[in-house]
């Protein structure tokens, strides 16, 4: 049954509505308007403000999905409740996600292509540029090959000085918007139902752009790359002994053999999309495809934005994208809670005081548009806390702890807060609290080891930071920091292992080749450290640290007697 309980009648729920009350009836339209009210009134419902009545919408939106039909003043409503319920039709995200869990990735690999109109056939652009009338495979061909020469005329057929085949030509002009025999798909059904949920703008006869009614039901299309079909496009595939033009490609017969290929130049958009090109005939079909509802196509597009974060921005992620995503047609739309975050976070990493001042706007901008997520107090807190606005930012921290009382990122926060005022104990109250939430948090441990070798209590220190590394392999910082204290504890062989791990990972650190010299020293591997030592100083020089040139100099002296640096110098 419809749920109408305190919900404006909108053509989403009066489609519902005319199917469940008129299936297989011939109605005239102010019957069905007056009907509709009438049950969604009983049902809870609230009155609609539209300017256009919901069920002439939601008449018009079934007529183009071939289930009513409108003879003259009467509406002929071809479905049935059982019709309604066969097709795979998808209203929220969960119910898409449980549609593929069919294609198991144990049975062969698929991919997805999503369109905005149910209608669309899986075609490739080039074969639809010209008339419908002059549609064929030959007209077909002949677009794809004039396209390839007309490249390579203009010297549009090689880079870096290799010179490219047909199929190079064609992947690079798709990119950049070109009609070819290339289809794009995506290996991510999530992307495609994005594509599938997006509003299409269409051309008006005068020449301007309109959106197109955004409650058409779109689809997500599914093919399985089976070996008996398809053959993936690879290197070794190009060099066998028959030269691979385009018309070794592309057959008019629907049983030819169709191809694959991942581009070979992996940009920020074909890396963002996951995508995926399929060509050899016109015309694909799928092996499987669900429907899109219309009407609530915007609910699944903000889910998305929400779990997988997928926005215009981030799946169109290089300049041209930028530009397209901005055109005049383009409607403006408020930038989105992740959009905002993303912006943000952006403008911190320059570490300028301007900059966060404009990451603070971001945040506060997130917040205003959804004050019951925690990330956005959490990224502001902490802006709050580089500025040193302090009590701003604990009155964040404790907007997000209110909201999530779980979540181990506020008590970090609130804990380097604490830190960077030298409240120590405060600051370690916090740490504690963020790993008994998650035992995984490796910086936690890290932060509570700095306070506790700040406070000479070497030994919990030592484990905090063995437990940092132990959950980051590679955290620079903590091997760099357990070193010190192993050097303090006179653990020598121990702590050359952790500098020398740290050396590996960056290789220009001063304060590592000072570090492991002393510790060589303390071992007596004279010579050892004494290359330690030079090294240090040769990095100070070129990086015009004049204090470590000092001290490292003074060091010097002190253990292996004056000048002696100065004269492996010169």
């Amino acid at each position: 049954m419809n749920n109408s309980k305190n919900k404006k009648l909108v053509p989403r729920i009066a489609e519902q509505l005319i199917i469940e009350l008129f299936a297989g009836q011939t109605k005239e339209l102010n019957e069905i308007k007056t009907k509709v009210e009438e049950i969604h009134k009983q049902r809870g419902g609230l009155p609609h403000t539209a300017r256009i009545h919901p069920v002439k919408r939601a008449l018009d939106n079934l007529k183009r999905d071939g289930r009513f039909e409108k003879p003259d003043v009467y509406w002929k409503i071809h479905a049935t409740k059982e019709q309604t319920t066969t097709e795979n039709r998808i209203k929220t995200l969960p119910e898409f996600i449980e549609w593929t869990h069919q294609f198991n990735e144990d049975e062969g690999e698929y991919v997805f292509r999503g369109v905005p109109n149910k209608a669309y056939k899986i075609q490739a652009s080039a074969y639809r540029r010209p008339k419908e009338d002059d549609r064929n495979f030959e007209q077909f061909l002949y677009i794809n090959k004039g396209l390839i020469r007309a490249a390579r005329q203009r010297g549009y057929d090689r880079k870096d000085g290799r010179e490219w085949s047909d199929l190079d030509i064609l992947v690079e002009l798709q990119h950049y918007g070109a009609a070819t025999c290339l289809i794009d798909f995506s290996y991510s059904a999530q992307i495609a139902l994005w594509f599938a949920c997006r509003q299409e703008q269409k051309k008006e006869k005068n020449g301007g752009l309109i959106n197109s009614d955004n409650l058409l039901p779109g689809k997500v299309s599914v093919i399985q790359l089976k070996r008996s079909k398809f053959t993936e496009i690879t290197p070794d595939f190009m060099k066998g002994d028959v030269e691979k033009t385009i018309d070794y490609f592309l057959k008019e017969s629907k049983n030819s053999r169709l191809y694959y290929l991942k581009p070979m130049f992996q940009n920020n958009r074909i890396i963002s999309q996951q995508s995926v090109l399929l060509f050899g005939n016109y015309e694909l079909e799928a092996d499987e495809e669900c429907f899109i509802e219309g009407g609530f196509k915007d609910e699944i597009l903000t889910e998305l934005e929400r779990t997988s974060g997928y926005t215009e921005d981030r799946l169109f992620p290089d300049f041209e994208g930028f530009a397209w995503v901005n055109r005049e047609a383009a409607t403006y739309t408020e930038p989105t809670y992740s959009a905002l975050i993303d912006f943000g976070e952006r403008a911190i990493k320059t570490a300028v005081k301007k900059e966060y001042e404009e990451a603070l706007e971001y945040f506060s901008r997130a917040i205003r548009k959804d004050p019951n997520r925690i990330q956005a107090y959490n990224f502001r807190g902490r802006t709050y806390t580089s500025l040193e606005r302090y009590d701003r930012a604990l009155e964040d921290f404790e907007n997000a702890e209110n909201i999530d009382p779980d979540n181990a990122e506020t008590y970090f926060n609130r804990g380097c807060l604490y830190q960077q005022q030298g409240q120590y104990s405060g600051a370690i109250n916090e740490y504690d609290t963020a790993i008994r939430k998650n035992k995984e948090y490796g910086e936690a441990y890290y932060r509570r080891g700095q306070i506790n070798y700040d406070l000479d209590q070497v030994e919990d220190a030592l484990t905090d930071f063995t437990e940092a590394i132990r959950l980051k392999t590679d955290y620079f910082d903590a091997y760099f920091q357990r070193g010190l204290v192993l050097k303090e504890l006179h653990e020598y062989s121990s702590a050359y292992d952790d500098f020398t791990r740290t050396i590996e990972l960056t290789p220009d650190e001063i304060k590592l080749f000072y570090n492991r010299a002393q510790v060589l020293y303390y071992l007596e591997r004279f010579n050892e450290a004494r290359l330690d030592l030079l090294t240090a100083l040769d990095l100070a020089k070129q990086q015009d640290n004049k204090q470590m040139v000092a001290d490292i100099e003074v060091l010097f002296q002190d253990v292996f007697g004056p000048n002696t640096s100065k004269d492996e110098d010169e």
